[in-house]
Order: structure tokens, then sequence, then C-alpha cells
């Protein structure tokens, strides 16, 4: 009776083991580990290089996994909307893009935009508000992106009467003059926008203006919000 009882034992053993492990191989893992929904940092297509809509440059996480970078693109959104909440944006604009290096998404764009035009970089900012405006999204996009575009289009229209001009006249006249070379803060300007009203941000400007033979001048000014300023360089020997 020894060896039939040994028998039985085996085949209830290896019963319930093929029974544990065949209901352990169907155990719901998706009821028990949802993935996430869709939210303000998913991604809204696969990219093999991530450049960012407003924040510019390479993809930081080319090695990253991509579950990888939404979480850290989850993280830095989230550092950058406590920082703008605190009034912080100086230091919540590098988390926005961070954020937007790793993952496409028109909530990071929006809030690069705000925290744009909250630290003067207008320009900058209507250029952010009007590339959400423009994007297309696919029709499954979440309502956090449709949101998002919205509230771009709204502030792009509120922004556009900050934004202030400059119209830099040279005396004699540009069209006058040979071999123009226009420096704003250091940076040339192409000799062609002399005399057009140029988009600026805010803030102090110094125009140097050189032209043949030997002819050269110099003057600056402040510039403020809404305002459309010209500003004559008057030119000598």
């Amino acid at each position: 009776m020894e060896r039939p009882v040994r028998r039985l034992t085996t085949l209830v053993l290896l019963v319930l083991a093929t029974s544990t492990a065949t209901a352990c191989g169907r155990a719901p893992r998706t009821a028990r580990y949802p993935l996430p929904p869709p939210d303000s940092t998913e991604v809204m297509r696969p990219r093999p290089e991530a450049k960012s809509v407003a924040g510019g440059g390479k993809d930081d996480g080319s090695q990253m996994s991509e579950p990888e970078k939404k979480a850290s693109a989850r993280a830095a959104y989230a550092e950058g909307v406590e920082l703008q909440t605190a009034r912080d944006c100086a230091h919540a604009l590098p988390r926005f893009e961070a954020a937007q290096r790793l993952v496409d998404a028109p909530t990071n764009v929006l809030h690069i935009a705000q925290c744009q035009a909250e630290t003067g970089m207008l320009i900058e900012a209507q250029e952010s508000f009007s590339t959400l405006s423009h994007l297309t999204l696919p029709p499954q996009a979440p309502a956090a992106f449709r949101d998002a575009q919205e509230k771009g289009r709204a502030e792009l229209a509120r922004l556009a009467p900050r934004v202030p001009t400059l119209r830099v006249i040279t005396n004699p006249a540009g069209t006058t003059l040979k071999n123009v070379v226009v420096q704003v803060n250091g940076t040339q300007m192409p000799a062609e926008l002399i005399g057009v009203a140029r988009p600026l941000n805010p803030g102090r400007y110094q125009v140097k203006v050189t032209a043949s033979p030997n002819l050269s001048g110099a003057a600056e000014t402040a510039l403020k919000e809404g305002q459309a300023l010209s500003l004559e360089v008057r030119l000598s020997q």
C-alpha cells in the first residue's frame, strides 16, 4: 500500500503545481498595474531624435529607453510647474525645455512660451506660441494637448501688443550708402533691415553703423514693452 500512496501524493503535488503556474501565467497584470493614460507629457509620435519645438537642441536622452524618457520628462515637467507656480520662471524654463527635449508635447511648449514671456523673452515666446497654435494634432490627441493649444492661441493674441519694435534709420539714408554694416548690441543686422520696424525684446540697444568711405556712427536707446521707436544713426568721417 505504501507505493500507491506515494504515487497518489506525487500526482496531487504535480496537479497543484501545474494549477498554480497556470493561474500565475493568466494573472491580469494590466488590472493590477495598468498602463498610465495619455497625459500632458505623453509622446505624440515616436521620433528617433526628439528635437524640441521650442527649446531646440539634440535629444539629450538618446541612450535612454522610452519609459525612462517619459518618466524623466514627467519629473522635469512637475518641477517646472512647481517653480512656475512660485513665480520663478527663470528656473522653471530650463525644466520645461528639458521635458520637451525628451518628449515632444504641446503642454511643454505652452509652459515654455509662458515662462519666456514672463522673463522678457517676448520674441521667443511669440515664436513658441505661434508654433503651438499651428500644430496639427492627431484625432486621438489627449484633451490636455488640445487645451494647451487653445490656451497658446489666446495668449499669443494677448502677447502681440507687448512686443516692441525698433526702426534703425541712418543719416545719410541707407539706400545711398555702400558697404553698410549694422551691428545691434554687437550682432550684425542685415543692411536690408535699415528702415524696417524690427520686433525686439525689451531692453537697452546700442546700434553701430559703418559704411564706405570711412563713415561711422552710433546711437543707443532703451526699448520698453509695447513701444515702437525709431533710432537715427548719424554717420560721419
